[in-house]
């Protein structure tokens, strides 16, 4: 039997909050943070904000990595340990190449026993955030239009883009303990997602006002929260708006792309209630 990383007494079973990259994974965790006390965490001052919860993907990153001792002292200081991860349901195929060591022995053990809490959001609207985060790290994806962007190969050439959204949907979302929540949902019907996470949680939480937690939308705001508190509200990961402005897929997409999309996402659209008429999805986005 693999012994849990996990030794402070009385510790509540751990929650991980698994997503495709730029789905709303830190709104979820942060009001997660915010309405359920047992998950607060608090780090030294200037540390990332990823030290306030245990990001998977860290244990085996080619870039700071955290150790043992680290990682063990994340998941320890608050009553219920919080989770992140990337990576698809099967944890063996991550989002970047140099984040692809899916977790090992107890760690791997701890994020299986977990309750799973799923994010999924818009596919058009998580692929122009994601264009726009990847454009900062890559210098291709910078010149790539939307429909070349998702039709592009996953780091690993298994699939296009777009076709690991899919598998990572499918793999996580399918399974029968796994909570799934959209992100319109959490930021438009926030009540009644915090009594699906109550639920799930089997926690009451609080419900602390206002719901949501504060919204960070610059980089000179993310670092001053990093460098003022030891347990920032949103631990957010901010896209260079400024350099890298989003895409406007309704505006990005002609009739043919659209056509072709729905063919392809025919499922999930019907299956999450979302459209890819660009009238019904402004509706959507504006709750």
């Amino acid at each position: 039997m693999t012994e849990t990383p996990i030794t402070r007494q009385g510790a509540l079973k751990p929650v991980l909050v698994a997503s495709h990259p730029r789905s709303g994974t830190h709104v979820v965790m942060d009001l997660i943070r915010r309405q359920f006390p047992s998950t607060r965490n608090w780090r030294c001052f200037g540390l990332p904000l990823d030290h306030l919860y245990l990001n998977l993907e860290r244990l085996g990153a080619e870039q700071r990595r955290f150790d043992e001792q680290t990682a063990k002292r994340i998941v320890n200081r608050p009553k219920r340990a919080l989770l992140k991860t990337h990576f698809t349901a099967d944890f063996q195929s991550g989002w970047a190449q140099d984040e692809c060591t899916p977790p090992q022995g107890h760690w791997r053990s701890l994020g299986q026993a977990a309750k799973v809490i799923y994010v999924v959001r818009h596919p058009m609207d998580v692929m122009v955030s994601y264009h726009q985060f990847l454009s900062a790290i890559d210098a291709s994806v910078v010149e790539m239009d939307l429909m070349r962007f998702l039709h592009s190969p996953h780091w690993d050439k298994s699939v296009d883009r777009l076709g690991w959204w899919q598998s990572h949907v499918s793999g996580w979302a399918t399974r029968e303990d796994v909570t799934v929540l959209r992100y319109e949902d959490v930021v438009h019907q926030t009540e009644q997602t915090l009594e699906t996470l109550s639920t799930s949680l089997d926690d009451a939480g609080r419900r602390r006002k206002p719901l949501l937690p504060p919204k960070v939308t610059t980089l000179r705001n993310a670092r001053l929260n990093r460098l003022l508190s030891v347990s920032p509200q949103s631990t957010a990961i901010i896209a260079d708006r400024s350099r890298f402005p989003a895409i406007d897929w309704r505006d990005a997409l002609t009739p043919a792309d659209i056509d072709e999309l729905q063919t392809r996402l025919n499922e999930e659209l019907g299956h999450y209630g979302y459209s890819l008429d660009p009238a019904k999805a402004k509706t959507e986005r504006s709750g």
